[in-house]
């Protein structure tokens, strides 16, 4: 892969079609790695040769220890492989759009898969799987060679073919301790005053921890008076999560976030978090900053919606990359603060607007192809917390534009099978959850028959065509 410091981090890329010529070097992004944040505890683990699984809780750290031996590794000249390991469709696409760059040729997706797993036998790399969900969903995708898997999943499958797997549990009292003073004792050591009490009310969780001591350092007070605020805020979330740790740090991250709210612009920084934990949290295009929908919603300008965004990342809510390459998922954000911030109440019209946002910067030809999956990635989570309200805000009884164009976009890269798997998935909400009538999703059904006629399927192509056109 050329440069020894290149770093590939790949996502969801779908490659089973190959409709139009691209580039070799087309959706990838290039030297992204998740930063390092103020506070990292190294906690003695050990990423040797192999395969090593790092498991634990949300919050652990897991990433974190994964990227520091990344960026270690980068910089004595090795090169490295990041994949946001979310799904199997996610990993297998990532590795199809790889070996398309490294070969030259576009294969359907399994055939990719296997020359690439078979290329990087020869040209060893660091591969890291971050956030996999199961043993199940990367099954004959882990490559040899040296490989670091993230996971929630502790399942003893995990050690087949002698993959060596380490917990990552909570921060000792002193890796607490360290991280904390890490952000406060240069500038304020007092503030580190009833340190042990605040961690342990923390539950020594390290992305809880990491939370409140930017908190601190920020407005600079002392952990007695921060665990005073946890403690008077904890009530209004008690019941937010099933477990204790998830409970503390949704107290932690609503906290940061009413910090976040009173500075200037005031008021913005809240619904702007609001809008945000509706989207894809693995990468959210810088440009949604830009939407008009977006400046309508939170009445400001551009301006103040990037200050507002500024102290969300200056507090650690959500992380921006302003790298060149990182244009189409700059904006990205932990799982559990978007879950946090959704369930502190009810949503307004924040998805409404999220949409029309999305369809605001969604350009009508596609250039870039990581901005076009980072818009189809939101344009899905959208859709998915949508179906979750009832009545769905996204169908009325229509389906929003942006979840057509999230399937054309689909089309438009070569997508086609998943294309149509969108929009039959659409077809069949519309059908089967909302009760319309075929002819009521005509637009829906055209392009499942354009898909087909691309496919070459014309019979296929007319059984997909509606019986009727709307008058």
């Amino acid at each position: 892969m050329g440069d020894a410091k290149q770093v590939f981090q790949a996502r969801d890329i779908y490659g089973d079609v190959n409709v139009s010529a691209a580039t070799p070097t087309d959706s990838l992004r290039f030297d992204q790695l998740p930063v390092r944040v103020d506070g990292f505890q190294s906690r003695g683990v050990i990423l040797g040769d192999g395969c090593t699984v790092l498991y634990g809780m949300a919050g652990a750290g897991k990433t974190q220890l994964a990227a520091d031996f990344a960026h270690r590794e980068r910089a004595a000249g090795r090169e490295v492989i990041w994949i946001v390991a979310g799904s199997r469709a996610q990993v297998k696409g990532a590795y199809a759009d790889l070996d398309k760059h490294v070969s030259g040729v576009q294969r359907d997706t399994d055939a990719a898969v296997r020359s690439f797993l078979g290329w990087l036998e020869t040209h060893p790399h660091l591969v890291v799987l971050d956030g996999v969900p199961s043993p199940a969903d990367v099954h004959g995708l882990i490559p040899a060679g040296h490989v670091i898997i993230t996971t929630q999943d502790r399942s003893a499958a995990w050690r087949a073919d002698g993959r060596k797997m380490e917990e990552v549990g909570l921060f000792t009292d002193a890796q607490a301790r360290d991280c904390l003073a890490s952000w406060l004792v240069r500038r304020r050591p007092h503030l580190l005053d009833d340190a042990d009490d605040l961690i342990k009310e923390l539950g020594h969780l390290p992305l809880a921890v990491a939370h409140a001591g930017a908190y601190l350092s920020d407005l600079g007070i002392t952990c007695a008076d921060y665990l005073d605020r946890f403690r008077a805020h904890h009530y209004r979330l008690s019941d937010l999560f099933p477990d204790n740790h998830d409970r503390i740090v949704a107290t932690t991250w609503t906290l940061s976030i009413a910090r976040a709210d009173e500075r200037r612009p005031v008021g913005l920084a809240r619904p702007l978090m609001r809008l945000l934990s509706f989207l894809d949290p693995a990468g959210i295009p810088l440009q949604i900053l830009r939407a008009p929908a977006l400046h309508k919603f939170l009445n400001a300008d551009e301006n103040q919606v990037n200050d507002a965004a500024s102290l969300l990342a200056q507090l650690h809510l959500i992380s921006i990359d302003d790298h060149p390459a990182a244009a189409g998922v700059a904006i990205c954000l932990h799982a559990l603060v978007q879950r946090a911030t959704r369930e502190a109440s009810p949503p307004d019209t924040e998805i409404e607007t999220a949409a029309q946002a999305l369809c605001d910067i969604w350009p009508e030809v596609e250039t870039d192809a990581a901005l076009a999956d980072a818009l189809r990635q939101s344009a899905t989570a959208l859709g998915r917390y949508a179906e979750s309200q009832h009545p769905n805000p996204l169908w009325t009884p229509n389906p929003h534009p942006v979840l057509i164009r999230a399937g054309r976009s689909l089309m438009d890269a070569g997508h086609l099978t998943a294309a149509r798997d969108h929009f039959t998935a659409l077809l069949d909400y519309g059908t089967r959850r909302l009760g319309l009538a075929g002819t009521d999703l005509w637009h829906i059904r055209c392009h499942l028959a354009d898909i087909h006629g691309h496919a070459g399927d014309i019979a296929g192509s007319g059984e997909d065509l509606p019986p009727c056109w709307p008058t």
